[in-house]
């Protein structure tokens, strides 16, 4: 209609069109990098900064959803508490900060022997779902082993090995218990290990 806007309509229209393009493009970037920010955020919060095995609270909330699972499924669960020989003496003759490589090394060994669906959480405590006494006895005596051929790497390309005591309580669908039971039950199964000589594993009675 006007010739002479032409070019200035034209300019005007296209800039508009890529306005139009850009926003919802600007504005799901946007979403994505705060979903993301989130996701990241929840894991810090879920996680524990040092072994990025699960925070107390996280785990226990984890296991509720699972302990309902096998309850409705009739299936057995078992609960692994383990804690490294003599780690004091680790800290005293290397320092805290191989002390921290060796709970890292734990950690890594662990999680590498455990299933996808078992659960690992700070304190190392271990809820494995839908196994059998068999199986979680010899997934915690595997994990012993494993930990103990494992080296911890120190200077000048020298290494050390650790050892650990573990306490196991299976739970029976029937007979399914509270998270603080679990807890005790393997915690002092844990401290039998201790007394009966360390690195073992004793399954609570």
């Amino acid at each position: 209609l006007y010739p002479d806007q032409y070019l200035n309509n034209t300019i005007s229209i296209r800039l508009g069109l890529i306005m139009m393009t850009i926003a919802p493009l600007t504005v799901s970037s946007i979403n994505m990098v705060r979903s993301k920010l989130i996701q990241e955020l929840q894991h810090i919060i879920a996680h524990d900064e040092l072994t990025s095995s699960l925070t107390r609270r996280q785990l226990i909330q984890s296991i509720q959803i699972l302990q309902q699972q096998a309850k409705d499924s009739a299936q057995t669960t078992a609960f692994i508490m383990l804690d490294i020989d003599h780690f004091k003496q680790v800290n005293d003759n290397y320092g805290h900060q191989i002390g921290d490589r060796a709970l890292q090394s734990c950690v890594h060994t662990i999680q590498a022997l455990l299933k996808p669906h078992d659960l690992l959480g700070e304190e190392f405590a271990i809820f494995m779902s839908n196994t059998d006494t068999v199986t979680a006895y010899h997934c915690a005596e595997k994990i012993r082993e494993k930990i103990s051929q494992t080296p911890i790497a120190l200077e000048h390309q020298d290494y050390f090995y650790i050892q650990i005591s573990v306490g196991l309580y299976i739970c029976k669908p029937e007979n399914q218990q509270s998270i603080e039971y679990l807890f005790k039950q393997a915690d002092d199964a844990l401290y039998q290990a201790k007394r009966q000589g360390r690195n073992q594993v004793v399954i609570s009675t």
